[in-house]
């Protein structure tokens, strides 16, 4: 009786193709493509990814106008609110959005300022006109607003009749009213996909030629006259 071993069956065969020559088809097909067509292939998906970059840097800008106008025309954080959340959303999201620097809301936090004087101005028993007056001295563009407080508080501790009563004037910190936002790295969106294509051919293209270099330079040798 003749013994066959498992090396001399023939090899299964799906669709009239091997496994073997299943596991060469794409290293076969990744031959058949050119460096050129790979330059090509990344200079189109580099353009694309810079393009969109651009864009959602566009976006951010005007996203970021919105709540500006927002803050200037009204000086209310409800009307402020929503346009902040879609600021702060996009930006989380998308790759290439992240703020020049803090987007502040000057209008709100006058706002609130105005407010926290008026309380002051009704509750004490202090001459109103003293907190008036304090206002007007401490809005100088020289004085910072973070510490105006400190200045109208001074003021009025220096100029209320005496014997009167006055209420500390408290301002909101504002750095509740000063907002930044960083964007990812990376973000899976448009400009995130054209990214990383354009990395994957680059990585290609520099294969490739280091491959066709190293080709070169081992026949080159092996052709050489050792006696030289």
């Amino acid at each position: 009786m003749q013994v066959v071993s498992s090396s001399d069956l023939p090899e299964p065969r799906v669709g009239g193709v091997s496994r073997q020559e299943s596991a060469e088809q794409p290293v076969r097909l990744a031959q058949k493509i050119k460096v050129w067509h790979l330059l090509i292939g990344l200079v189109v998906f580099s353009s694309l990814a810079v393009w969109q970059l651009r864009q959602n840097n566009i976006t951010m800008l005007k996203l970021r106008e919105a709540v500006v106008v927002a803050d200037t025309e009204t000086g209310d954080i409800d009307a402020v609110e929503p346009h902040l959340l879609r600021l702060g959303g996009f930006v989380l999201g998308h790759m290439n959005t992240s703020l020049a620097g803090p987007v502040e809301l000057p209008g709100t936090y006058n706002k609130a300022v105005e407010a926290a004087r008026k309380e002051a101005e009704t509750s004490g028993t202090a001459n109103g006109q003293v907190y008036k007056d304090a206002q007007v001295i401490c809005e100088n563009p020289n004085i910072p607003l973070t510490a105006r407080a400190q200045c109208m508080q001074d003021y009025v501790l220096r100029n209320a009749p005496p014997g009167s009563d006055h209420k500390e004037l408290v301002f909101p910190d504002k750095s509740l009213y000063s907002y930044n936002f960083r964007s990812p790295l990376w973000s899976l969106d448009w400009a995130g996909l054209f990214t990383s294509v354009s990395v994957l051919l680059a990585s290609w293209v520099t294969m490739r030629t280091f491959r066709h270099w190293l080709e070169v330079a081992i026949t080159r040798s092996l052709n050489s006259d050792p006696l030289e």
